[in-house]
């Protein structure tokens, strides 16, 4: 369940709604979401670049890894993994959501957090999590194709 939240939301962190002119954020994100999505790049924010690297999958020749938006605003993310026989194995974890606006609101295992919403359109969703740790401050960035 962790993974989830890790990925959408850390400490139920505050986000503050920014897009680009160029980014495909009209309405109907509600739609949108809905479906599979592969995750293809991830990375951060650092010294103010966005720096942005290929998605590894723990075990690509099991499967890749994904989330899926339901219309019942439920969502599961699928890991797939080699376990200790070097057989393919996963491990698919649910949560609920809603989007108000840019914010992908995520609650899973009785935590809740907000994930921003940088790019949503028919083939890409780009999101970005911020957290707060020990008095600093970190962003996380992830770009999921739609399959």
């Amino acid at each position: 369940m962790k993974k989830l939240l890790v990925l959408f939301v850390i400490a139920s962190s505050s986000i503050f709604v920014s897009c680009s002119k160029d980014d495909d954020n009209g309405g109907g994100n509600e739609e949108k979401i809905v479906g599979k999505w592969e995750f293809s790049k991830e990375g951060s924010i650092v010294g103010g670049t966005e720096v942005l690297v290929d998605y590894e999958n723990e075990a690509p020749e099991c499967g890749k890894d994904f989330i899926e938006f339901r219309a019942d605003n439920t969502a599961s993310q699928v890991y797939y993994f080699l376990d200790f026989n070097d057989e393919c194995d996963s491990d698919e974890e649910t949560a609920t959501y809603s989007i108000s606006g840019q914010n992908l609101n995520i609650t899973a295992n009785g935590e809740s957090g907000i994930v921003e919403i940088l790019t949503l359109n028919n083939t890409t969703l780009k999101i970005k999590v911020t957290e707060e740790f020990e008095g600093e401050t970190f962003v996380f960035i992830s770009v999921l194709n739609k399959i």
